[in-house]
């Protein structure tokens, strides 16, 4: 049982990685609502984010990257991008473990979609997610997807200067 505050793409994310990953899954979750529980209701040990910190970052970078990679497919096969369709609140955190993978064409495309996503539900946002694709797509090799989401991505970014503040330096780089 989760706590209240665990949104459900955590909790699909969680489940999504269960099925797929064949390595033991630690949760850490806040801990105020948990010390409401019973005795004998806690069924986690709780990890301190600096455990969890370390444990990360001792693993080789192509290993954290290949386990990005596995968490991404792995959503994209349950939540594909249909041409055309509307953005799905998971292009979010696909497009995260895609940057966090280093396969920026992928990263991009994503975040692309995640700005679209946002520009709906939080602007300020979306201008950050549309800078990230920008980058991600200047740094994708190029083909004619790529080349296309490299115009698309800066228009995205454009489009929500008019709603928030996107540094001029930013906007002259485009």
């Amino acid at each position: 049982d989760l706590a209240p505050i665990h949104d459900p793409i955590a909790i699909m994310t969680i489940r999504g990685a269960r099925s797929r990953l064949p390595v033991p899954h630690v949760a850490a979750f806040g801990t105020a609502f948990h010390a409401t529980l019973p005795e004998g209701a806690l069924r986690y040990h709780f990890c301190h984010p600096l455990v969890q910190e370390v444990a990360y970052q001792t693993q080789l970078e192509s290993q954290r990257a290949s386990a990005h990679a596995r968490l991404a497919q792995s959503l994209e096969k349950d939540y594909p991008a249909a041409p055309g369709a509307e953005p799905h609140e998971l292009a979010v955190p696909i497009a995260h473990h895609w940057h966090a993978a280093g396969d920026w064409a992928k990263a991009g495309h994503w975040s692309f979609l995640a700005g679209r996503f946002l520009a709906t539900h939080d602007v300020s946002q979306a201008g950050r997610v549309y800078e990230q694709a920008v980058s991600a797509f200047d740094r994708a090799p190029d083909s004619p997807e790529v080349l296309r989401g490299r115009i698309a991505s800066r228009a995205g970014l454009v489009r929500m200067s008019q709603f928030i503040e996107i540094p001029q330096q930013c906007l002259d780089q485009l």
